[in-house]
């Protein structure tokens, strides 16, 4: 339900009234006049109908204070979700320091698709409104005002969001958020750092937070502005973002996984075309793990993963067939083609929604906590106990049942077909234990020539680095990345014969190389040094 609404990619800053052109007393200097823009104001008020739909109004004055910032905001973007929203920009303001204004007729703006959309037409509902702003000048202000309309409820009598409220990367002096639903709707509203007391009017339950950021810039001993370090309070022990304000209509986890499977369920189930393809896939396989392993492999691999989070356009996943058919997919579109394809083996499975990189509010039963779709199916351990397994396809590169460092030891919704959803922890630990060796045999001579042959073996999360590097590689390219690695431990010399080809999918990465070095190690004044990488000590 939530709908962010985004102004290009610039840091978030405000300021004072602007500075007039006659003589200004020194104790009465603006404060922020070497930020590169401030925000006066920045408010955003949602209002809610008991169906699940709504509107969001979002009200901004930021003054621009350097050319590179007009340059930033010379085209403002709204984008939106068309399959349940309509976006429409109210008003384009310049206020000139002389007291002048200059509108932009919010009719100039052009519609287009938004730019995921243009990689994968699957996701046309994705649009974005461009404006290019007449006039805009470092000394200007500029006021906007965007107006989105939720017309389709994402989940039907429900709604739900999440605010973070601008601390890091400059200074705004006013912010509020406003939340209006109807009086007699039940919600849930979380605001642990920002009390506040709602008020009843026209028939709606409002609450109102504000804050502000007013601590300036500073600059650095060579004279660089540095964003003022300011201490978020919406943070957990972790370093990660917690909402500074939630919302919910739903009452339990388990409601919200009885949405979510109404959703996707019937999406899971094998079809004739899916069947047929994972009995292809596993036709070598001869146990429930090695046919999972290729079936994980095959949607890792061969299906194209598009980076759009869980939500972002629509909630609910396209069919398997359609995601074999186009090749690509987000992260439930992926979770939605492995189960369907483990199922036909029959194995049973589970969606999983979980926050990548986000800290979870476990008290706020609300989708808009997770940004991502993973997949556990059940299989048995080496003793023969059941056992689940979780596995994330979008990583793409990742051995079976590793998950990424950002989804481990976290909390995220399971969502069986047989039971209510709940929350539990994913692994906090590989499936192996980690390890990384380096082995360099070679020969100096008498001229202090070194010659040498490397091998490099990871098992370890540099190991996953190590294969996204490997999969966006051509052999012509090996030499040049493995030059750049080998100056990143130490080594200044030449590096030649590279070969990063992996012929065990399952198997430690393993790359070997040769590597020489004339002069090596201060040859010249009788010294050398053992041929170590560097190593960095925790």
């Amino acid at each position: 339900m939530k709908l962010r609404l985004i102004v290009l990619s610039a840091a978030v800053i405000a300021t004072l009234p602007l500075p007039s052109h006659t003589q200004t007393p020194a104790s009465s200097v603006d404060p922020y006049r070497d930020e590169p823009f401030v925000f006066e104001r920045y408010d955003t008020t949602t209002t809610m109908k008991a169906d699940g739909t709504g509107d969001i109004v979002q009200h901004v004055i930021v003054r621009i204070q350097s050319d590179g910032v007009a340059r930033q905001f010379s085209v403002l973007n709204l984008p939106y979700a068309s399959a349940n929203s309509t976006a429409t920009m109210e008003f384009v303001r310049v206020h000139k320091p002389d007291g002048g204004t200059v509108n932009t007729p919010v009719d100039d703006a052009m519609e287009m698709p938004a730019e995921v959309t243009r990689e994968a037409p699957m996701y046309s509902d994705l649009k974005e409104k461009h404006l290019p702003v007449r006039s805009l000048a470092s000394g200007d202000r500029l006021e906007y005002q965007f107006h989105t309309v939720l017309t389709k409820a994402q989940a039907p009598g429900q709604f739900w969001g999440a605010e973070h409220f601008l601390v890091q990367g400059g200074v705004v002096l006013e912010q509020s958020l406003t939340l209006a639903v109807p009086e007699k709707t039940y919600v849930q509203v979380w605001s642990p750092n920002h009390k506040t007391t709602p008020v009843t009017r026209d028939g709606m339950q409002v609450w109102t937070w504000t804050s502000s950021q007013t601590k300036a810039s500073a600059r650095d001993e060579n004279g660089k502005m540095t964003a003022a370090e300011v201490k978020d309070p919406d943070e957990d022990a972790d370093g990660r973002k917690l909402p500074s304000v939630a919302w919910t209509t739903f009452h339990s986890w388990a409601e919200v996984g009885d949405w979510y499977r109404s959703l996707a369920e019937q999406r899971l189930q094998p079809t004739a075309s899916v069947r047929a393809k994972a009995d292809e896939l596993t036709k070598n396989a001869k146990t429930p793990q090695e046919q999972a392993e290729a079936l994980y492999r095959f949607v890792a691999t061969q299906v194209r993963y598009i980076s759009l989070s869980f939500g972002v356009g629509r909630f609910q996943p396209h069919t398997p067939d359609e995601v074999l058919d186009h090749g690509y997919g987000d992260c439930k579109d992926k979770d939605t083609l492995l189960e369907s394809l483990l199922r036909a083996k029959g194995m049973t499975t589970a969606p999983v929604l979980i926050g990548a990189g986000i800290a979870p509010v476990t008290d706020v039963p609300s989708p808009a906590v997770f940004n991502h779709a993973i997949t556990t199916v059940e299989l048995s351990d080496a003793a023969g106990k059941p056992e689940r397994v979780w596995l994330d396809s979008t990583a793409e590169v990742a051995p079976f049942r590793v998950l990424m460092p950002v989804i481990r030891d976290q909390q995220a919704l399971v969502i069986p077909d047989n039971a209510p959803a709940a929350i539990e922890k994913t692994p906090a630990n590989p499936p192996y234990a980690y390890h990384e060796d380096f082995v360099a045999v070679g020969a100096l001579d008498s001229d202090g020539l070194l010659k040498s042959h490397m091998v490099l073996t990871a098992r370890s999360d540099n190991e996953l680095e190590l294969r996204s590097m490997m999969q966006r590689l051509s052999p012509a390219q090996w030499d040049d990345a493995m030059q750049y690695l080998s100056g990143a431990m130490g080594f200044g010399g030449k590096v030649s014969g590279t070969d990063m080809r992996q012929t065990d999918a399952a198997a430690p990465v393993k790359i070997t190389y040769d590597y020489s070095r004339e002069k090596y190690a201060g040859w010249e004044n009788k010294q050398s040094l053992p041929l170590f990488p560097v190593i960095e000590l925790m």
